[in-house]
């Protein structure tokens, strides 16, 4: 997985900080903030690659905060943590402009997986499709072969 800048507001302190610890010790920058007001003013002035917010934050609570990011047209993918499993809750945080919904407790494999598929997706993202050795290259998308700029054709195998 690539290094991610991530923004985690969570107002559980002790476990925003072992996330964060964890995010770090596996190679991502991870800031944390407290509340969704200093959220928003950092997701809107700084550049992050994902936002991770706890849903059930004091006031303004964490939906008011995906809503409000959305408002001003951010296009970052945000996640969504919750310890609330109603399918109801989560479609309320989806609707709200969340890009992925976890529910608490959650293994933190996981967490790694579903950042990595929220990058994948984020506008902007350019996935590596294409080798170059020399003057040969592969375009893994098209099935395409060049060298020296001239196409090679394939057999279909």
């Amino acid at each position: 997985m690539s290094d991610l800048c991530i923004l985690l507001i969570d107002d559980d302190e002790q476990a925003a900080e072992s996330l964060q610890q964890r995010l770090t010790d596996n190679g991502h920058c991870c800031e944390y903030v407290n509340n969704t007001t200093e959220g928003l003013q950092r997701a809107l002035t700084d550049a992050y690659d994902i936002v991770i917010v706890v849903r059930k934050l004091p006031a303004p609570e964490g939906l008011s905060f995906v809503f409000q990011l959305r408002k001003q047209q951010q296009d970052i993918p945000i996640l969504i943590i919750s310890a609330l499993t109603d399918i109801d809750d989560r479609i309320e945080g989806l609707n709200a402009g969340g890009d992925d919904y976890l529910i608490q407790p959650y293994a933190f494999r996981e967490l790694l997986a579903r950042l990595e598929a929220l990058h994948r997706r984020a506008p902007g993202h350019i996935l590596e499709h294409s080798l170059k050795v020399a003057d040969l290259e592969l375009d893994l998308l098209n099935r395409t072969v060049k060298r020296s700029g001239k196409s090679i054709r394939l057999q279909p195998r």
